[in-house]
This record gives C-alpha cells, sequence and structure tokens, in this order.
C-alpha cells in the first residue's frame, strides 16, 4: 500500500520546491521512504555523497542511521531530529496521506556549532579517505543557530502537508475516475446483458481458489451473492460434458504461470 502511495506524489513538482528551498536558505531536503531509500533530492553535500556515501563501510554506517532516522519518524511527530554517528545532524518531518505514514521528508545535514576537525580528520584515516578534500567537503556543511533550524522545521512541515493535500486530491481524482468507469461498465454490461468475471486460482489448491464477478453475472443465472465463490460453485455453470475438460485446463494455466 505504501508504494502505491508514494506514486501519488508528483516528485517534479517537489523537487522544483526542494530545489528553491535549497538555494534560498542553503538546506539539502530530500524525501526517503521508511526504509531511509532516498526518493528525491536536492543540493545533496559533497560530505553525503562524495565520501560517505562512496566508502562501503561509512555507506553502511550512514545507510544505517537514514533507516534508524526513518523508523523514528512516526504520523504524530510535527518532526524529529537526529545526529548521525559521524557528528552530522538532520530534522525530519513525516509525509501523511490519507491517514497513512508512508515517507519522510528530510533536511539537513548541518551544525549548530563548529565541528571538532579533529573527529573528521580521525574519521578520514579511518575510511581511507583524502583528508584535504574530506575537510574541505565539510566546511562547506551548514554550521546554523536554532533558530534558522526552526525555520527550516516549518517550512518542512508545511511542505508534508502540502505534499499531503496535493497526493491525496489525486488520489480522489484516480477514485473518482475508477467509480465512474465502473459505473459505466456495469450499465453497459446491464444494457448487453453480459458479465465479467475473474478467478483467483490457487496453485495445486484448485479447490480453494475463489471467483468474483460483475452483478450483471448473477442476473445471467439467476443467482444471488450468496452463491458460492469457488470453484466447484463456478464448474456449476459448466454444461457436464465439457466441466472436466474445462477444469483441466485451468489447472494446466496455473502450471505454466507458476
Amino acid at each position: 500500500m505504501k508504494t502505491k502511495a508514494l506514486e501519488l506524489i508528483d516528485f517534479e513538482k517537489v523537487d522544483i520546491l526542494l530545489e528553491g528551498f535549497y538555494k534560498t536558505t542553503g538546506f539539502v531536503s530530500a524525501i526517503l521512504d521508511l526504509e531511509g531509500n532516498a526518493l528525491t533530492k536536492s543540493g545533496w553535500r559533497q560530505i553525503c555523497t562524495a565520501y560517505d556515501l562512496l566508502h562501503p563501510e561509512s555507506d553502511k554506517r550512514r545507510t544505517l542511521n537514514d533507516s534508524e532516522f526513518s523508523n523514528q519518524t512516526t504520523e504524530e511527530q510535527k518532526y524529529h531530529v537526529y545526529q548521525y554517528l559521524n557528528g552530522l545532524m538532520d530534522v525530519s518531518a513525516p509525509i501523511v496521506i490519507n491517514g497513512e505514514h508512508i515517507a519522510n521528508l528530510v533536511s539537513g545535514p548541518f551544525f549548530l556549532e563548529k565541528p571538532d576537525q579533529r573527529l573528521f580528520k580521525k574519521q578520514a584515516q579511518v575510511f581511507g579517505f583524502n583528508e584535504k578534500e574530506y575537510l574541505t567537503a565539510l566546511n562547506k556543511v551548514l554550521v546554523v543557530s536554532k533558530e534558522k533550524v526552526q525555520t527550516a522545521l516549518d517550512f518542512l512541515m508545511n511542505m508534508t502537508l502540502l505534499i499531503g493535500e496535493m497526493s491525496l486530491t489525486k488520489l480522489q481524482r484516480v477514485e473518482k475516475a475508477l467509480r465512474e468507469s465502473e459505473e459505466m461498465m456495469r450499465n453497459s454490461q446491464s444494457v448487453a446483458h453480459i458479465c465479467s468475471y475473474s478467478t483467483d486460482l490457487i496453485e495445486n489448491e484448485t479447490a480453494k481458489s475463489q471467483w468474483v464477478c460483475s452483478p450483471e453475472l448473477y442476473k445471467i443465472f439467476g443467482i444471488d451473492k450468496t452463491y458460492p465463490h469457488t470453484i466447484a460453485g463456478w464448474a456449476g455453470f459448466i454444461h457436464p460434458d465439457y466441466r472436466e475438460e474445462v477444469i483441466a485446463y485451468h489447472e494446466s494455466v496455473i502450471k505454466e504461470i507458476v
């Protein structure tokens, strides 16, 4: 369900807004799914991409924390502040669509005070980074006040509300179109006196397979919703002379698919 809900987000429009926020404030932003995977991002810092995310051990360390970060941000929270094992900080706000927490909008990394370069020199040695280039990348990370972080949080929360509202509107349009399409199909089938059905065939357990149908099928066969929606019930519609052959065909189809 979460994967389908993510498809409702207009990432192209979100990218434009996040890029504008980055150019205006310097804050990097990204949308992470609940497993910590980046779905979209703007202005990602060199220290994250060029070093932390390229070194296998460092990548493992950051990925672990991205996942923890995503899991700690819940629908009930307005936002969550997290400090990574490498000293960098991020803030996150949950993205909720139709009452379901499906992702997080994250901004960072940043520091609230000037970082201790000795710590990062040590990290450069541990992971085999070029110390000079690593520290140059470090110096590009924002050092901001709590007030500026609060401004970023306000943006994040408003942005997540906007994403949720835009996605919900899209979901409602899709559901409305689906209802209208289904209604049109039902009316067409009623006029033409035809029906449609689908069967959920289970390998090696054909007897447990179930089927669903359009309302017109009930009228055609003179049954109602209480009629057994099993293969045995469905087989009852088939002429006895062909019943065994048709059931055998369905069983062969299952084996071919599997």
